[in-house]
């Protein structure tokens, strides 16, 4: 399974019952998961709220440049998101 993934997904392909996705995995956005003992990067941050979008956002500002290779770019970043959410 994935560090960062989308609950709603893992129990509709049956990777994960109800019960273990609250006993081994914590939310981080919205249904989004991640291993509760897994410690977030920039990057899984990025991934989750690129997920929470369903994956329709474009990810910008200092959190795209570190997805580019910017190594200016602390880990405790905020993600900015461009996406239409009316």
């Amino acid at each position: 399974m994935a560090e960062i993934f989308i609950g709603s997904e893992a129990l509709a392909h049956g990777k994960l019952t109800e019960f273990g996705l609250r006993r081994r995995y914590r939310a981080v956005y919205p249904d989004v998961y991640t291993p509760k003992r897994h410690e977030l990067s920039l990057r899984d941050r990025t991934v989750g709220a690129w997920l929470w979008s369903r994956r329709r956002a474009v990810i910008a500002g200092a959190a795209a440049s570190a997805l580019h290779g910017a190594g200016w770019v602390g880990h405790d970043s905020a993600v900015e998101l461009i996406w239409a959410n009316t």
